[in-house]
């Protein structure tokens, strides 16, 4: 008899049991915003068909407590208590018919009281983490450069507004979790922990870095930066200096340094150098996140030169490459985006790319070609046949030194050479080759002061000493 009267309790109390996973389910909703949320658990209890009442949340102080001096024996109050302390209450007023509260009534009040503090407690910490998640969206989208965070499973955890911009991902209709780019942003950076890479033709870096959540959740965070923006101010200004030293009768050399070593590193070191070498830090910028390019004021490559060698030691940058280009204005191109391409192009180590570049002028290729084979690594060599050749290669500026044989050259074709090196080869190192000792030479017939003998037959070691040390103290 026992057992068959539960089963009818327990048929009995099935549907009151639906009842509620029905309604809490209904208000759970509404768990994302804390006042309906609120709101809906009110209304579950003032409407519960078998034990409505009123339930008052929070209890923020003693104004928001039950009247209990007011109670009379058909009321009931049961409190909302939680970890953090007394949420609220919920107060009970028996049915018309008088029926008074038995002790399934007080188990049920007290369970809908455990469930709704329970519901409450996780509805407060869930709105006080959104605050938390608010607050910080805040701040990373004041950043000025893109961050996007994925966790230990590479399932996105945020990303600032910057980010989806760059990425060109702020229409993006689906899940951003899903979006191919950044598929392709993990595979690229994975590697090495940065890379380059493109985005409807404009260049982007990445870096990536990890780190533990205060949970000690392995979290990888993703460090965008928009690069072409950088390189099309640089352009804008070196055409503006371009055209002004073209206006001017000058002209606007360009210097292209790189380094993978760090990311910025160059770049960064050139922009603070360049007060102390008398350089416009507007026609300093970044190509990319390892390239800079910095333009030189000058109308010749060998006033150039001096300026790059001093930047160039002082980056005392290791693995340093770089290049030396002249602007040039070029038909339907920026002539600063032709420098740029130009000057990326012709990127050489440093000890090469320094080096400096000479003339040879003497009437038997051979003395050339043993020139050029005794400094090798010490000097760039170009042949030239006659006086006339070596006077347009001063003039063009390209050129750091010359070789000249004394012996063919004729005593007009010397002054003249001399004189053009005076106007326009201001720091033109002069060397001159002979057969005869410097005994046999005549004083009015040799400018000591203006160069320095390299006799034949060549000593290698003296050559090479010779024309490096003139360039050396030059550097110094």
């Amino acid at each position: 008899m026992k057992g068959k009267q539960a089963k009818l309790t327990q048929k009995a109390d099935s549907p009151q049991a639906s009842h509620y996973l029905r309604a809490f389910a209904q208000a759970l909703g509404t768990f994302h915003e804390f006042d309906g949320f609120v709101a809906s658990l009110k209304q579950l209890v003032s409407e519960d068909p078998h034990l409505p009442g009123q339930l008052s949340l929070p209890a923020a102080d003693a104004s928001s407590l039950p009247d209990f001096e007011g109670l009379d024996d058909k009321e009931c109050v049961v409190p909302v208590v939680g970890y953090e302390g007394n949420h609220g209450y919920m107060q009970f007023r028996q049915a018309n018919e008088g029926r008074p509260f038995g002790a399934g009534d007080l188990h049920l009040m007290g369970a809908l009281a455990s469930m709704i503090s329970a519901l409450y407690s996780q509805a407060r910490e869930y709105r006080q983490q959104k605050r938390k998640a608010n607050i910080m969206q805040f701040l990373i989208d004041q950043l000025p450069v893109g961050i996007i965070c994925f966790d230990e499973l590479g399932d996105l955890l945020a990303g600032n507004n910057l980010a989806w911009r760059q990425l060109n991902l702020q229409s993006f209709s689906g899940s951003k979790n899903d979006a191919p780019i950044l598929n392709a942003l993990r595979d690229g950076v994975a590697e090495n922990g940065e890379a380059h890479f493109a985005v409807d033709g404009r260049l982007m870096f990445a870096m990536k870095r990890l780190f533990e959540s205060a949970e000690g959740e392995a979290i990888s965070s993703y460090v965008i930066y928009d690069m072409s923006k950088g390189k099309e101010r640089l352009i804008d200004a070196l055409d503006r200096d371009y055209y002004k030293a073209l206006s001017q009768g000058s002209g606007l050399c360009l210097a292209v340094l790189y380094s993978d070593k760090r990311a910025g590193s160059v770049y960064s070191k050139a922009k603070e150098l360049c007060g102390s070498l008398n350089l416009d830090a507007q026609l300093i910028g970044p190509v990319d996140a390892y390239t800079c390019a910095c333009g030189i004021p000058a109308d010749k490559l060998s006033r150039a030169k001096l300026v790059l060698e001093s930047l160039a030691k002082a980056l005392a940058e290791p693995e340093l490459r770089l290049s030396l280009v002249r602007v040039e204005k070029t038909l339907g191109t920026s002539p600063g985006a032709k420098g740029i391409e130009h000057g990326v192009s012709a990127l050489r180590p440093v000890e090469v790319a320094l080096i400096p570049k000479l003339m040879v002028l003497d009437v038997y290729r051979p003395v050339f070609e043993t020139l050029r084979i005794l400094l090798d690594g010490v000097a760039d060599l170009d042949y030239f046949q006659s006086a006339g050749e070596v006077s347009l290669g001063v003039q063009s500026g390209d050129y750091d030194g010359v070789i000249v044989d004394l012996d063919s050259l004729q005593f007009s074709e010397r002054e003249v050479l001399l004189a053009d090196m005076h106007t326009e080869g201001q720091g033109m190192k002069v060397f001159f080759t002979s057969t005869r000792r410097k005994s046999m030479l005549c004083e009015d017939e040799l400018p000591v002061r203006l160069g320095q003998i390299l006799f034949k037959p060549f000593e290698a070691e003296a050559v090479v000493k010779t024309v490096r040390s003139a360039f050396t103290e030059a550097l110094n």
